[in-house]
């Protein structure tokens, strides 16, 4: 098996191996080297800005491809910085070559890459948490699924609020109220992407009347923006509902701006469907508990691993004065294995050594169980119950250090690759 990034006449079999594992219509009716030059040319998304940015296993022929998967990049909020991220899509395999190992050589051959690239994460979305856990994922951001019944929505006193819809004719105007949104989610959450020209295609290229999704700003009296959404309608059992695909809010009146405004559908619409960072609350804005009018469920945004133990101990942010001796294993990059003595004072980080291979640490875990706590913290208690974690000095949980390492993070993301 060989594994290697793709050439430019291999995108298109990228695009068809891709329809064949998940299923879809691909019109591959272009040439391979037409494919290339018409996403080169006017690209519509990252992934077309480094067409050639993909993984790909192929047989010992280096010609038959089985299995591929995308690289995207992106700058990501963690800690309060902005930080190099990779995004991972497209993981896929041709049926007749599942379980060959072609998808663990592209991610083997892929994160040894970014290691060198200095990349600091990589992100991804799984069909399955078990599998990713083995390439050192574990579980990023998590959102909470909100189901509000229209008709026990309160009525809101929005005072001399006002809403925007998104259209051709004001799609300039409106872009800077957006961007001012989204910056301030971009520096609260961890996990967050600094958007580029694509992310903002839903207004920049906003179509309502065609396409029946709608993009509503809502707009304090005084012309502040408070939030924004794009919401369209589904069919389901009970009948009409509303479904948000995007909402960023300024606090509780951004919210009941978004609320006001999907509760003037109910006369046709059932209920909606909108998602918040899981670390958020409803709790204020709901009135009624019973007869079914909340509901919320955590939803699984994605799965994150750290790339680069060593950048991420330097950027990531500490509490008060302490110091750590951590061990770590990763058994895809071996780069990572060791201990760091790490030492922070008045919450800023003044030292971070590698320690001999004789130095015992203080506490160990696999490279998985630390992107959990760097990313995104653990729970009170919660560190000792997992797995690979072995904790060799108690002073690190008598004396609280882990928790100032660890803590739990505000984190969410938006976009998808």
């Amino acid at each position: 098996m060989i594994v290697r990034k793709i050439k430019p006449e291999e995108l298109k079999r990228t695009k068809e191996l891709f329809a064949t594992a998940f299923e879809f219509t691909y019109d591959n009716k272009d040439s391979t080297i037409k494919v290339y030059e018409d996403t080169v040319s006017s690209p519509k998304s990252r992934e077309d800005d480094t067409p050639l940015n993909k993984y790909a296993a192929f047989e010992d022929d280096d010609k038959t491809m089985m299995s591929c998967l995308s690289v995207n990049c992106y700058e990501m909020n963690f800690d309060g910085n902005l930080t190099k991220m990779a995004g991972i899509g497209g993981v896929s395999s041709l049926p007749q070559y599942r379980r060959r190992g072609g998808i663990r050589g592209c991610f083997e051959k892929m994160l040894a890459d970014l290691y060198e690239e200095k990349v600091d994460f990589s992100y991804l979305y799984p069909f399955s948490s078990v599998y990713y856990r083995k390439f050192g994922f574990e579980m990023g951001c998590f959102g909470k699924q909100c189901n509000y019944l229209l008709s026990m929505i309160p009525s809101f006193d929005l005072k001399d609020g006002y809403f925007v819809l998104v259209d051709e004719s004001n799609r300039k105007q409106v872009l800077s109220d957006v961007k001012q949104l989204y910056g301030a989610w971009e520096v609260k959450y961890n996990g967050m992407i600094h958007n580029e020209g694509y992310e903002y295609a839903f207004v920049t290229e906003a179509n309502p009347y065609k396409n029946q999704e709608f993009t509503y700003l809502y707009y304090r009296g005084n012309r502040k923006p408070a939030a924004y959404f794009t919401i369209h309608k589904e069919m389901r059992d009970e009948g009409q509902i509303v479904v948000c695909t995007r909402l960023v809010y300024a606090g509780k009146e951004g919210l009941q701006g978004f609320l006001a405004l999907v509760k003037t559908m109910e006369s046709d619409h059932v209920r909606v469907i909108f998602t918040i960072p899981a670390c958020e609350t409803m709790e204020c804005l709901v009135k009624e508990w019973s007869m079914g009018a909340f509901s919320e469920n955590q939803i699984l945004l994605g799965m994150v691993r750290v790339v680069n133990v060593g950048r991420v101990l330097k950027k990531a942010a500490y509490r008060g004065n302490g110091q750590l001796i951590l061990g770590i294993t990763d058994p895809v990059l071996p780069q990572n294995n060791g201990s760091y003595w790490i030492r922070f004072t008045n919450s800023t980080l003044t030292a971070i050594e590698r320690m001999p291979q004789d130095q015992v640490p203080q506490i160990t875990m696999d490279i998985a169980d630390f992107a959990h706590g760097i990313f995104r913290g653990f729970a009170e208690g919660e560190i000792s119950g997992y797995d690979s974690v072995e904790i060799l000095d108690q002073k690190v949980i008598q004396n609280g250090t882990l928790g100032q390492i660890f803590y739990p993070k505000k984190n969410f993301i938006m976009e998808y690759f």
